[in-house]
Order: structure tokens, then sequence, then C-alpha cells
């Protein structure tokens, strides 16, 4: 089921008021934080489900709980959305949140494949190079493909990068066989 567009205000206000308060990266930091909590423990999720337990009681607890780790306007947000019985949509509209962030922000998200480790000064570098060439953050995740026999493949936003020795050989034998 496709969440509702009347769900995409919550969260574009949310970010237009931590904007307004210069706290955009805590309140995102609180919602990553809280996501990872909603889906690790049943426990959690139980109790901003249930019906037993009254909206005075669960913003108490919630509260102590998400009080020294969570912005208040995350928590509040929170709240909010456990009132209006839409919790279940939180990660869609962290994604919302983020994307805004991200666009004012202008961070671009990285995801690159690599044959071997790299350490943390290559890491740095690349990240670097990413950002020099593109004029914008880039929020780089560099995984490990052990199937790769050198190179890399990297998806910067919606574009696909391939300079694997596998996309080489590829592209030459295409190229062989077209002429």
């Amino acid at each position: 089921m496709k969440p509702d567009s009347q769900l995409k205000k919550y969260p574009l206000i949310l970010f237009e008021t931590a904007q307004k308060g210069e706290c955009a990266k805590d309140v995102l930091a609180s919602l990553e934080f809280i996501i990872s909590f909603w889906k690790q423990d049943a426990q959690f999720r139980s109790l901003v489900l249930s019906k037993r337990i009254t909206q005075e009681e669960k913003t108490k607890i919630l509260s102590v709980i998400l009080n020294d780790v969570c912005h208040p306007l995350a928590t509040e947000f929170i709240n909010i959305l456990i009132e209006k019985n839409i919790m279940n949509h939180i990660l869609y509209m962290k994604n919302i949140y983020e994307t805004e962030y991200k666009k004012i922000y202008r961070i671009v998200s990285v995801d690159a494949k690599v044959s071997h480790v790299m350490d943390d000064l290559e890491v740095k570098r690349l990240q670097e190079g990413i950002e020099s060439n593109l004029h914008m953050s880039a929020d780089l995740q560099v995984d490990v493909d052990p199937t790769l026999l050198g190179g890399i493949k990297m998806r910067i936003g919606n574009t696909y990068l391939d300079a694997t020795v596998q996309g080489k050989m590829k592209r030459l034998r295409e190229n062989l066989l077209q002429s």
C-alpha cells in the first residue's frame, strides 16, 4: 500500500521547523535512531501501537525513553504520529525528511563497491575526489564485493558508474563485436 500523499506534509513541516531552529541534522539523526529502535525492539512497537495505553501515558513513557538520545523536536514528532495513528509510516516520513535535507544542504548519496578493503586514507581521498568533481558533499558508503577482480562500481544518486575490470572487459568485447 502506497502511503497517502497527505503523509508527505508531516516530514516537510518537521524539516522546515528543524531548519528554522538550526537543528535539522540532529533531528535527522534522531529519526534514524528511532527507526532503528522501531525495527529492533518489539516492546517499543507494542507500546506505540497499543490501544490499552492512553496517549498521555505513551507521551510520558516516550519522553523518558527518548529524552537523552533524541532531539525534543523528533520526540514531539513521534508523539504526533502516534496520536494520528500513522506511526507505521515512520520510515516513509524519515526518507522524505532525509531527501529534503540532502537537497537543501547539497549532499549526494554515493554507494561504492570495491574489490578490496580500503583504508581510511583511501576512502577519504575517494570522497574528496567525488566532492570536488560534483561540487557537493558526498555521503559515501563503501562496501567490499569479493566477486570484483578490481576497480570500483559507484552509484551516485541515480547514476551508475562501472570502472571495474569486468565492466571494462565487457565494453571491450561489445566494441570488438560491433566492429
